[in-house]
């Protein structure tokens, strides 16, 4: 089961990733991490990554929308992407409800 959901994952990263190479997102991914410099989800360490509440590759539209961002260290960015198959039904990551707060 988990190999199936890495593998429908990973055909979409592609297209996502060209995305992460552009100027647009470099410099909202700087701003957001300048205005949120510790981590949301364990609130201890500075904010390393700019990540997506909403996945990219499943929600395209919500790509540059400052509300479907969070401001995470490594440790926890990496925490969630090796849960990455267990999204909710609306696609997002397990670690932060839609509301901001932390699950």
């Amino acid at each position: 089961m988990r190999r199936e959901v890495h593998k429908r994952y990973n055909q979409q990263r592609d297209a996502s990733d060209s995305f992460y190479k552009t100027e647009r997102w470099k410099k909202l991914s700087a701003y957001y991490r300048k205005k949120h410099p510790v981590c949301e989800c364990c609130e201890n360490a500075a904010s390393d990554i700019t990540d997506h509440i909403k996945p990219v590759k499943t929600h395209p539209e919500l790509a540059l929308a400052w509300d479907n961002l969070r401001a995470l260290c490594r440790p926890c960015h990496n925490s969630i992407g090796e849960r990455v198959g267990l999204l909710d039904a609306h696609g997002s990551h397990s670690a932060k409800g839609e509301g901001g707060s932390k699950v």
